[in-house]
């Protein structure tokens, strides 16, 4: 698992993108299905997230055969946070083909106020 923590900016896009590893070798992807989800605290329930993303829509595996997803997390997905400083708690999760569940990453997710508000 990567333990990675994210910044960005209030209704912002945040692309990016993980290579999936297990004892360094990349993990093959073919077939796999992600959501990444976002709370204010760990013991939120699922309902309560800020957010809730999942493949294919904006969780894409880019290069299944190396490991790598790119994360595209929409703007509206944050637009809706006060207009200060958050930290959320995130993990992103792959199901691989057989039903088994892995955390492949997780972190705190610092959600800055934007000056800017575009709709």
């Amino acid at each position: 698992m990567t333990r990675r923590n994210l910044n960005m900016y209030r209704g912002d896009t945040l692309p990016f993108r993980i290579t999936i590893t297990n004892a360094g070798s990349a993990v093959n992807l073919q077939g796999a299905a992600f959501r990444m989800t976002a709370k204010y605290d760990i013991s939120d329930s699922d309902s309560d997230a800020v957010f809730s993303i999942t493949s294919p829509s904006y969780i894409v595996i880019t290069d299944a055969i190396n490991g790598v997803i790119s994360v595209n997390r929409p703007p509206s997905a944050t637009s809706s946070l006060p207009p200060c400083e958050c930290n959320l708690y995130y993990d992103i999760q792959m199901e691989d083909g057989t039903q088994s569940i892995y955390t492949v990453c997780s972190g705190i997710l610092t959600v800055y106020p934007d000056v800017s508000v575009t709709t």
